[in-house]
């Protein structure tokens, strides 16, 4: 399993802004500070699923 950040779209435009020259690198860091960062998980092999992880409930929405 890989777990690690991931950027939303407001980190994206905020880096699309600041390498097109619309924002300074001072300005691109506070825009980015106050982002509150998503985890992302990543299961890579059918042995992780297997050996790891116990179904617990499903819920219908």
């Amino acid at each position: 399993m890989v777990v690690g950040g991931i950027a939303n779209d407001r980190v994206i435009l905020t880096l699309d802004r600041y390498f097109a020259g619309e924002l300074s690198q001072e300005e691109a860091l506070g825009l980015l500070k106050y982002e509150k960062p998503n985890i992302q998980y990543s299961i890579r092999s059918e042995q992780m699923i297997q050996n790891c992880l116990t179904f617990v409930e499903s819920i219908q929405l």
